[in-house]
Formats: C-alpha cells, sequence, structure tokens
C-alpha cells in the first residue's frame, strides 16, 4: 500500500470518528431536550464540539485537496 492510500484512509477514519461524535452530541441533545438541536443550539453548543468541527472541516478540506491532486 503507498503513502497515498494510507494518508487517504486515514483521513478517512478521522473524518468518521468526529462525524460520529457530533452525532452523538445531537442524539445527547435530541434525548435531554426531546427535539432536535436548531443553528442556534448548534452555534451555543460546547467548545468541545466547535473544535473538532473546525478540525473536521480542515481534515475534510485536506481530503478532498488530496483526491483531486491524485486525478
Amino acid at each position: 500500500m503507498d503513502t497515498d492510500d494510507t494518508s487517504s484512509k486515514n483521513l478517512q477514519r478521522e473524518i468518521q470518528r468526529i462525524r460520529k461524535g457530533l452525532k452523538e452530541w445531537e442524539h445527547t441533545f435530541s434525548t435531554k431536550y426531546n427535539r432536535k438541536p436548531t443553528m442556534q443550539d448548534i452555534e451555543n453548543r460546547p467548545n468541545v464540539c466547535k473544535s473538532k468541527e473546525k478540525s473536521g472541516r480542515g481534515i475534510k478540506k485536506r481530503a478532498n485537496t488530496h483526491h483531486l491532486s491524485s486525478l
């Protein structure tokens, strides 16, 4: 397996991990408040989730760039 494949798979795993964490937060919120979070709720969520989201965007951007550069 070459380095590009390994990097791509690692990025995909990291994206999945971050998405899972965000989905868990949404589920916890829904259970606690008996409704789905609104955009305002999402903006007001703990900083931990915001940093995960920013990290996820960066990872996703790198994955897209990596994919495009390999074409």
